[in-house]
């Protein structure tokens, strides 16, 4: 396996959770292929930015998320990575101040693309 890859994948892993833990929702969307899927729980794919932005920014308005993210694993194959990972999140209500935990199993699947980047192209999870 390719090392520098690796170490890209779990940046952009980081970098992500960073961002959206501190409300950068934009910010968040950069690590994602314009053309991204999202597979939320029970719910239909969203497909692309926009329309991720539309769904997930009233998430990220309603609640003050605290992310701790592990790796579980990290493949790279040519073009392709996949980047499964447990995501523990602690969100407090701004409405009302109550906190709920929950556990998160992710998967991204990342593209290169052609700088030699990493972008996520989509974003499989389910709770616990």
């Amino acid at each position: 396996m390719n090392a520098p890859d690796v170490e890209a994948i779990h940046a952009i892993r980081v970098g992500a959770t960073e961002a959206f833990k501190n409300g950068d929702f934009e910010t968040f969307l950069t690590y994602f292929a314009d053309d991204a899927v999202w597979m939320p729980t029970d719910e239909p794919p969203v497909v692309g930015k926009d329309a991720f932005r539309e769904w997930g920014s009233y998430f990220a308005e309603a609640n003050r998320p605290v992310h701790f993210t592990t790796s579980d694993e990290i493949v790279v194959d040519g073009n392709l990575a996949f980047d499964r990972f447990t995501l523990t999140t602690a969100e407090e209500s701004t409405d009302t101040g109550e906190s709920q935990e929950s556990v998160l199993q992710g998967l991204w699947i990342l593209q290169r693309q052609a700088n030699d980047s990493w972008k996520i192209v989509r974003y499989i999870w389910n709770f616990n």
